[in-house]
């Protein structure tokens, strides 16, 4: 399993999962574009119900490796480097670089409110 602390807990509410891949350029999806999602994960340990699981290329460990164990664990989404799965599954260059875009314009919309 991924080892990660990172969580993060969508407002307490769900979110689509097409707003939360908004303006990624290069991507391939396949699934349900309209789930909602209430977390997303970098930890499969920690994967519940309704999460998204991003699969990041760490230092020691592959997250591609627990795509599986999320599955297994709840993710209804899986964002990735490679592959097609059984749920909704997102394929981007980078999950790393997505992650990161991702947190940046996230933070940003919350800064301006």
């Amino acid at each position: 399993m991924v080892k990660s602390n990172f969580k993060i807990l969508v407002g307490g509410k769900y979110m689509k999962l097409k707003s939360v891949i908004a303006g990624i350029e290069g991507l391939k999806a396949k699934g349900n574009l309209e789930l909602d999602i209430n977390a997303i994960e970098t930890d499969s340990r920690k994967v519940e119900k309704d999460a998204m699981f991003i699969a990041i290329v760490g230092f020691e460990v592959d997250g591609h490796k627990y795509i599986n164990d999320a599955i297994k664990a709840g993710a209804e989404q899986i964002i990735s480097n490679e592959g097609i799965y059984s749920v909704s599954t997102i394929v981007v260059d980078d999950t790393r670089e997505y992650l990161n875009n991702y947190l940046k314009t996230t933070y940003q919309e919350i800064l301006k409110k």
